[in-house]
């Protein structure tokens, strides 16, 4: 499979949540023209919405507890794909 530079976990890529989705769509353009390769794990249920804009790949998971955005599936997901990433980054907050 296919190594990749860089995993952005984050809690939801809906604009409307500001922060850190705004931020991802600055950072990723920026690490895209270095050659750093991306790929995103959200865990909101409007990551499909945003998958079809998105220029890497998303892998959504829905949440499993609304407030803090826990997902048992990108846990699992995370057993068996975190050796494919170079570094994975980790957003919280708002």
């Amino acid at each position: 499979m296919k190594q990749v530079d860089f995993l952005h976990i984050i809690p939801s890529l809906d604009p409307k949540t500001g922060g850190p989705a705004a931020e991802l769509q600055t950072l990723i353009p920026a690490l895209q023209r270095k050659g750093i390769s991306n790929e995103i794990a959200c865990c909101s249920l409007s990551w499909n919405k945003i998958q079809n804009a998105s220029t890497v790949p998303v892998h959504g998971f829905f949440p499993f507890d609304c407030i803090y955005h826990l997902s048992p599936g990108l846990f699992f997901w995370g057993i068996f794909n975190l050796d494919r990433f170079r570094a994975v980054s980790i957003v919280t907050g708002k």
